[in-house]
């Protein structure tokens, strides 16, 4: 609770709080993650501090967890009420990895499922405005809900109430942190800071992502000149080859009823949206994937939903190598990836075949 700007100060220059002895990845570079995430932080301080208060011991890394996780449980809670089948999916292993890990896209995720789940417009109102300081995922989410929702909402008064709801909410966001961090306004500072922090991310690491990972073993070593190459000569191709397929799909999907604001069509619209975004980042790391999961759950693609969940397991084996050897290796992975691949097809088929028959 410095009041220091996190989009402007690296961690590195701060000095370590006592009971919270670990830095963040890369403490080197300013914070990459979004006001969403800087809020649980901070609450998770001022719990710490009322711990302190009262143990005098510094319990900063527990209050942070505890909060965390408490805001998860209670939008699993209000999830569950109204559909119970999701608990397949929170109790999967993937899901609890992530979890128990504290990747916030688990935040920005059961927010999105509980917005598809929740009737309530003025509900709807209050949860859509979080998704864009969550992720660019979230962001992606938000502005397709709010070009679905002004055609869905015939009356404009509600549309024009729908969008006041989502404006106060992001207000509320700005005068939290002037308030926490002590600005005299959003600076053009703090906003230069988080966009360079996410093109820094954006061009220099990779993980998992196998085009760039073949280009660093045969081409560039080197992780920028790998992302530049990759983009340069292939990313238009792939993106060309997945408007094609995702438009063609669309079109067949939808050709018969072509109210293209339902529900079903817009689930189609974003699952594509997700899948162009993938194809441009150097990235690709199994949280990212979760994303997809209340698409495809909203689409009862339960196929789709258990291959997903049951592959992205294997991105944790480079984690094992590295634990172990000090050093990533993905070729363990890849050949894992393939044979897991070539298993379900096969499985699957022959699923298939023997419900025919019977």
């Amino acid at each position: 609770m410095k009041k220091i700007d996190p989009y402007v100060v690296a961690p590195i220059h701060l000095s370590k709080v006592p009971g919270l002895d670990l830095y963040p990845n890369h403490p080197e570079l300013v914070s990459i993650y979004f006001p969403f995430t800087q809020l649980i932080a901070i609450i998770g301080i001022l719990l710490g501090n009322i711990l302190i208060s009262i143990f005098s011991i510094p319990l900063y890394e527990i209050s942070f967890r505890f909060v965390f996780l408490s805001l998860e449980f209670i939008l699993i809670y209000f999830i569950l009420k109204r559909d119970p089948k999701y608990i397949l999916f929170f109790l999967s292993p993937i899901f609890l990895i992530e979890s128990l890990s504290l990747h916030t896209d688990i935040h920005g995720i059961l927010i999105f499922i509980l917005f598809i789940k929740v009737k309530s417009l003025r509900i709807k109102s209050l949860l859509l405005p979080h998704q864009i300081f969550i992720k660019p995922e979230g962001t992606i989410l938000f502005i397709n809900m709010i070009i679905k929702y002004f055609n869905k909402l015939k009356q404009k008064k509600l549309f024009y109430l729908f969008i006041c709801y989502n404006f106060i909410i992001i207000i509320i966001y700005f005068i939290i942190l002037k308030i926490l961090y002590n600005l005299q306004y959003i600076s053009l500072e703090t906003l230069k800071g988080l966009l360079l922090e996410a093109k820094i991310f954006n061009s220099l690491f990779v993980a998992y992502q196998p085009f760039i990972i073949m280009i660093q073993n045969f081409i560039y070593p080197d992780s920028y000149y790998a992302i530049y190459y990759y983009r340069k000569n292939y990313v238009i191709f792939l993106l060309l080859i997945n408007v094609i397929i995702g438009g063609y799909n669309i079109y067949k999907n939808h050709k018969k009823n072509q109210n293209y604001f339902r529900k079903e069509f817009w689930l189609d619209i974003i699952l594509y949206q997700f899948f162009l975004y993938f194809i441009v980042r150097a990235s690709w790391q199994p949280w990212y994937f979760l994303w997809l999961i209340p698409l495809l759950w909203e689409k009862r693609k339960l196929r789709w939903i258990h291959f997903l969940t049951s592959i992205l397991i294997l991105w944790y084996i480079p984690v094992i190598h590295l634990r172990v050897y000090q050093s990533y290796n993905y070729k363990l992975f890849f050949i894992s990836l393939g044979i897991w691949i070539l298993i379900y097809i096969f499985f699957y088929r022959k699923f298939e075949i023997l419900s025919k028959n019977n």
